[in-house]
């Protein structure tokens, strides 16, 4: 049970702030399902310099293999 409830704290929600890898925070706006699958979680994300980007939310940095992006704040 402690072990779903960590993973489900993970998960973002529209709202949340996040922060990327590259020093950049944002509001995500919207979360789907990729729908090929394999469970990917999309997330689209209002990024501080304006523009919304969608990406996996599992995805991985290039330069040093962690999150890319992870969760700053809650609503």
């Amino acid at each position: 049970m402690h072990k779903k409830l960590e993973s489900l704290r993970n998960i973002p929600k529209i709202g949340d702030l996040i922060g990327c890898s590259d020093n950049d925070f944002g509001i995500v706006v919207n979360t789907y399902d990729r729908g090929d699958g394999t469970d990917t979680l999309m997330v689209s994300v209002k990024w501080h310099s304006g523009r919304v980007l969608t990406d996996p939310w599992d995805a991985q940095s290039f330069t040093n293999e962690c999150d890319l992006f992870w969760i700053m704040s809650r609503i």
